[in-house]
């Protein structure tokens, strides 16, 4: 049975024993990926990262009944792992920006051979080795924690309430966004649209549209978020025939994010009462 199904939450039912369920089925998947010898550690830490997503998810949705101690704890302990994973994980991002752009907009690519190069400089065996065994270990302490994971008010009218201010919020940063047009602002907007999609997704009977749209709009800023991600490590470089690459970064970037404020139009243009 997969986690679609055992992390589905009634509204009906204990809430927090659901929650904390959820919990431990997130931590214990990251805690058998983090040993597996018969999945590729590409697939792994994509995986183990998605979990941290979500297990940060959870958190956002208990913000206001967790302790502000035990929330910063667990929340730096799930951003600092995934972090260890960043070097691991931008490599095969690069990569793969690359070859798009240069496909998109039919580049010579021996003109940028040298970004390509850079790119590709090898990660050490024993470095990969060692992040996934201080994610085991870490994780793995983590399962005592679980039991904290708690509403105050264990009702269903008070999960929706919670649900609510991610909305809320998530449209703030929509709006910020829009405005601004800043990279680091999409890249913000994009941690809420995913912890919004999250809290929809397990929740049972909840707006299949709406689901498949804030996905739709998640993958879109993961996108622009991925430029981002090579447009900082081009200026890193010492390669000098850039310019151009990054102008056909630009105009990739600019696209997405036109994509993404018009589907967040029609996500985040109504009152939170309104949908939940």
């Amino acid at each position: 049975m997969g986690c679609y199904m055992t992390c589905a939450i009634s509204l009906n039912k204990d809430l927090n024993k659901q929650i904390q369920k959820v919990v431990k089925i997130h931590m214990q998947k990251i805690i058998r990926m983090s040993t597996d010898k018969y999945i590729s550690k590409d697939r792994a830490i994509h995986q183990i990262r998605r979990r941290f997503k979500k297990l940060r998810s959870i958190l956002h949705l208990l913000r206001y009944d967790l302790t502000e101690t035990f929330f910063d704890k667990q929340n730096r302990l799930y951003k600092s792992y995934a972090k260890n994973f960043s070097s691991l994980r931008d490599q095969k991002v690069l990569i793969d920006v690359y070859f798009s752009i240069i496909r998109k907009y039919e580049l010579e690519d021996t003109k940028y051979i040298q970004i390509l190069e850079s790119i590709q400089e090898p990660i050490t065996e024993i470095e990969i080795s060692d992040i996934f065994k201080r994610v085991y270990l870490g994780i793995s302490d983590n399962l005592k924690n679980i039991k904290d994971y708690k509403f105050d008010k264990n009702t269903g009218r008070y999960f929706l309430k919670c649900v609510r201010k991610t909305y809320k919020q998530t449209k703030k940063l929509k709006n910020i966004a829009t405005n601004n047009g800043d990279d680091a602002d999409f890249h913000l907007w994009r941690k809420w649209v995913n912890y919004h999609w999250y809290q929809l997704h397990i929740l049972q009977n909840s707006d299949t549209n709406r689901k498949h749209m804030l996905k739709q709009l998640a993958n879109i800023l993961g996108d622009i978020h991925d430029i981002t991600i090579f447009k900082e490590f081009l200026l890193t470089t010492k390669i000098s025939n850039i310019d151009k690459f990054l102008m056909f970064l630009n105009k990739e970037q600019d696209r997405l994010k036109q994509q993404a404020i018009t589907i967040g139009d029609e996500l985040f243009d109504q009152k939170a009462k309104e949908l939940f």
